[in-house]
């Protein structure tokens, strides 16, 4: 199908054949048959962090092509979800003597009346299935703001799921610390308390030598008795 004067091919579906355990990848053609005219095109999504695109922007000049691999990222697939991942290709006519360093000025100036746009529709099948997912006809079309920009590196579709678990452990070793201060602290009670309830009662029946109260008292009267009886024969 030849949209603003490139030629892309699929022409209506983007089909992606399981099983989808690793990355599966589908190839959009980019055809530029022009000999006068020179075109730059980028590749958005609805679905960003699901996909990798290579090169997901680029030139095409007089009389050539590009293939641009879309790459699905491993999921846990269920024939019975609906799937609504839509692909658009953008492209713009420039000048045929415009240097491909200015092209990331053109696409920031760029003017909306002359961009062209194309969609995509992804369609998952599975091997020997009747049973495929594709985009839903009854679902309203998204708008271009619901496309977004793709990412060439598959590392770069993890960011968001690392800096997630990266804050998640941070949590847990914050609440690991603060369960282990409060169980010092506990313990640190009960040893107070413990030293508070037994202390008292040692000094009550314990004297300095060891031995308790009553032991020395009935050593003292003994003494007693002893020098009462002495000082008696002596006299």
């Amino acid at each position: 199908m030849t949209e603003g004067g490139l030629k892309i091919e699929p022409g209506v579906e983007l089909k992606f054949r399981g099983p989808f355990t690793s990355i599966v990848t589908s190839t959009i053609n980019l055809a530029n048959p022009a000999s006068d005219k020179k075109f730059i095109f980028k590749v958005k999504t609805t679905a960003p962090k699901r996909y990798c695109v290579r090169p997901n922007s680029g030139v095409i000049v007089e009389q050539s092509s590009a293939d641009v691999a879309v790459m699905l990222q491993p999921f846990e697939y269920d024939p019975t979800e609906k799937n609504r991942h839509k692909f658009m290709i953008q492209s713009m006519e420039i000048p045929v003597d415009t240097e491909v360093e200015s092209v990331d000025k053109l696409w920031k100036e760029v003017n909306s009346s002359s961009l062209h746009e194309y969609k995509l529709k992804c369609v998952f099948e599975m091997p020997d299935s009747a049973t495929n997912a594709s985009s839903s006809d009854r679902t309203s079309e998204p708008s271009s703001a619901q496309y977004k920009s793709t990412s060439e590196t598959p590392k770069d579709l993890k960011t968001d799921d690392i800096d997630s678990l990266r804050e998640q452990l941070e949590t847990l070793r914050n609440d690991n610390k603060k369960l282990q201060d409060s169980e010092l602290r506990l313990r640190n009670m009960a040893i107070r308390d413990t030293l508070k309830s037994e202390v008292p009662s040692n000094l009550v029946e314990r004297g300095p030598s060891g031995y308790s109260l009553q032991t020395l008292l009935i050593f003292a009267l003994i003494f007693l008795v002893i020098g009462f009886f002495a000082r008696s024969l002596i006299k």
